[in-house]
């Protein structure tokens, strides 16, 4: 009960403390004189009631057994002594909080919480029952999500007989009727789903025959209770339920993915309409919205999202899928969901829900497990070695008090999966990387064009999505290069892959950059203006956009072509230098014959994503930086495309494991040193030496690696900041291609 109990700490310091607006300049004498004066037991009903609730979970929980189980008055006065002194120091700390109304009779009521809430487990009675909660988990968790259903509709579980009550409740039934699709969608997913919760507890009480006249009952209280309503969805919704449950008459461990699925798009469908653009700021403060505006309201959303979240889980696990896979997906879900809100007005983005639904998931899961084991655990294994395990003991669980995490631990070692190592690099290095970057914005010489790149101004939200976007370079290209092994026709497979990781390389990044950065090294659409104007096709082609009619359409895949004709050059290296890598490891020879070969197939394509980036391109944010041709009619181009090929291999060195680890670590090492001079001078080959524009003379070095054009960098500077961008740019692909390696090796 330690966790559980330090969590309710947290969250009511968190409460307390909401929204961390700290400031010295209200805090006086006469306000501390003012705040010791406030012992005054009258208050509004509203503020004594939270004050009392606040802290009875406290009470409760820390008077569940622990360590000193069979001394409970002692650990209640300990409890009783420390929640006051707790509550103390919190009225005092909001003295610094100008929003807040610390008062002293609020510890008084705070202190009647935890009284109230230790009274109930003095004797043990109810503490026993949580233990029971705890071991029959998966019978006691629908019963949760049973109420918490039933308090979203019943909050504030006041009742009233005022007959003009009742009416005001009827008005959205019969007066002012409004027919909502996705309300009536979402009520009867909820009422399914609970119907499939009541039928998974089996006891009499829950037969499925009663719920015929549960559900209707559960309806009509709410026409007798403070501030009630009854609409038409709802009881179009409810009634819909009821009738499917009549026809679909079958056991819910046999409709629990159907549920499942129902559910998630019920969530992302009640999540995104109704649908009005507009950009809308991410709210990064947890749990904002539930300690903002009516607590009432508040209540009634948060039993609501436990009731839904506890669902997907309980589903999730009903329908046989594992744990780690519910609680990412549906994580990943959410976070979707949170990402279309930031772009529309009538629903707010904020954090709290994905967390919300995590704090549930990871609370649940180890209790969950010891639940769902067999009654019977035979014949364990003894292959585990340095664990005090009778192996050969039967165990039964229903005579035995048995913990579950502890033969977990002695039958698979503490070990995390190469799909457990996976995700935490990947997100550790999301985290990582964009923490890094907002960071960097905030430097005062850091270039403009720099700052000016990310969409919502720098915000943490947006850089995470290009984050991203650096993650899938690498995977992509990993992933695309076990795909193309064994193609065989080279010629159209490596383009396939090149396209297959563009393309969803542009699709993330178009939501971290602004499109204005995208167009700048792309280039603008002008292929309109081509096809129609110029009619480069001839009639064919004026058929053709004529017959498309759309200039969305047609603009929308221009960028994606120049995007991916831009960064193609990339992914081809890194798609071939890869599969060449993999067809070495697992034939033990014929990589270089294979690399020779790749590279000859692909060179059409190459010279193709070339003419589109650079030679038919409509912008000279590039053009105009790249030395024109030289010697043996080699321009800068030439040198450019050798560096992205340098940095390919280097990074596909970095972030595979090809060889052993200490001749890879020293090959590593080397060629990374070896590549820093030489990367550098291949750019300022690449680059013109001096450029004129706007009455100002730079290189191109200059423009791409200093602050502005106006103000020049010395040499060592320059060649310091190369070396901090091309280690980024080759870690964080190689960090890319870790992450896939870790979740499916070399050899696999």
């Amino acid at each position: 009960m330690n966790k559980l109990f330090y969590l309710i700490v947290f969250l009511i310091t968190y409460g307390s403390f909401f929204p961390f607006e700290f400031s010295s300049v209200f805090f006086t004498d006469e306000l501390w004189a003012r705040f010791w004066g406030t012992w005054n037991l009258v208050s509004s009903r509203g503020d004594i009631l939270s004050n009392i609730v606040l802290f009875i979970p406290y009470g409760v929980i820390g008077m569940m057994p622990g360590g000193d189980a069979n001394n409970g008055g002692q650990r209640f006065f300990k409890l009783l002594f420390g929640g006051a002194v707790f509550s103390l120091l919190l009225q005092i700390g909001q003295l610094w909080l100008p929003e807040r109304s610390p008062e002293v009779q609020d510890v008084f009521w705070n202190v009647i919480g935890i009284l109230l809430g230790g009274f109930l487990l003095i004797n043990n009675v109810i503490a026993q029952n949580f233990n029971k909660f705890e071991v029959n988990l998966k019978l006691s968790f629908p019963k949760l999500l049973l109420v918490a259903w039933l308090a979203t509709l019943w909050i504030p579980f006041v009742p009233t007989l005022d007959l003009q009550s009742v009416k005001d409740a009827l008005k959205p039934l019969f007066f002012e009727p409004e027919f909502e699709f996705t309300q009536l969608l979402f009520q009867m997913s909820a009422w399914l789903i609970f119907i499939g919760l009541w039928q998974s507890l089996k006891p009499a009480f829950f037969s499925v025959k009663n719920i015929y006249w549960f559900l209707p009952v559960s309806l009509i209280i709410q026409l007798f209770l403070v501030g009630g309503q009854l609409s038409l969805s709802e009881v179009a919704g409810g009634g819909l339920a009821l009738i499917i449950q009549w026809i679909w008459r079958v056991e819910y461990e046999h409709k629990s993915k159907l549920l499942l699925t129902l559910l998630l798009f019920t969530i992302m469908l009640d999540g995104i309409t109704p649908f009005v653009t507009g950009y809308n700021d991410f709210i990064w403060l947890p749990f904002e919205g539930f300690l903002t505006g009516s607590m009432l309201v508040n209540a009634s959303v948060l039993s609501e999202k436990f009731f839904l979240y506890g669902s997907i889980l309980w589903l999730g696990a009903s329908s046989g899928y594992s744990w780690r896979r519910v609680w990412l997906l549906s994580s990943c879900w959410l976070l979707i969901i949170e990402c279309i809100q930031s772009f529309q007005m009538m629903h707010t983005a904020e954090i709290t829900d994905i967390l919300y639904f995590l704090i549930i998931a990871l609370y649940l899961k180890p209790r969950w497990i010891a639940a769902g084991t067999e009654y019977k655990v035979t014949k364990i294994s003894a292959n585990v070695k340095g664990n005090d395990f009778n192996h050969r003991a039967v165990l039964d669980t229903k005579k035995s008090n048995v913990n579950f995490q502890n033969i977990q631990r002695a039958v698979f070692p503490v070990k995390k999966s190469h799909n457990q190592q996976a995700i935490i690099l990947l997100v550790g290095g999301v985290f990582c990387i964009s923490l890094a970057i907002f960071l960097m914005l905030k430097i005062p010489s850091i270039p403009y064009n720099v700052k000016e790149m990310f969409s919502g101004n720098g915000s943490i939200f947006f850089i995470i999505f290009f984050a991203l976007s650096l993650a899938w370079n690498g995977i992509g290209s990993a992933v695309f290069s076990v795909w193309l092994i064994g193609r065989l026709n080279l010629f159209w497979s490596i383009p396939m892959a090149v396209f297959g990781v563009g393309f969803i390389s542009y699709l993330i990044t178009i939501i971290g950059l602004t499109h204005e950065t995208i167009m700048d090294v792309t280039g603008s659409t002008n292929i309109n203006y081509l096809m129609m104007g110029k009619k480069i096709w001839g009639d064919f082609g004026v058929v053709v956009f004529r017959f498309i009619d759309s200039d969305f359409v047609i603009l929308e895949i221009e960028r994606i072509i120049r995007y991916i004709a831009l960064t193609g050059p990339l992914f081809l290296f890194m798609v071939i230098i890869m599969s060449s890598f993999y067809t070495s490891c697992r034939m033990g020879k014929g990589g270089i014959e294979y690399f020779f070969k790749c590279l000859m197939y692909a060179v059409p394509w190459f010279l193709l994503f070339k003419y589109i980036a650079f030679d038919a391109s409509s912008t000279d944010n590039l053009n105009e930086l790249i030395e024109r041709p030289g010697v043996f009619g080699l321009g800068g181009g030439g040198y450019l495309y050798f560096l992205v090929f340098i940095i390919s291999l280097n990074a596909v060195l970095l972030g595979g494991r090809w060889i052993s680890v200490g001749r890879q670590s020293i090959v590593n090492v080397l060629f990374t040193v070896a590549m820093l001079p030489l990367g550098w001078w291949l750019l300022n080959q690449g680059l013109v030496s001096s450029f004129t524009k706007y009455n100002i003379t730079y290189s191109g070095v200059d423009f791409l690696l200093g602050p502005d054009r106006l103000t020049p960098l010395s040499s060592d500077v320059l060649i310091l900041r190369w070396c901090i961008l091309y280690l980024a740019m080759v870690l964080s692909i190689a960090w890319g291609i870790r992450v896939f390696q870790l979740e499916r090796p070399v050899n696999s």
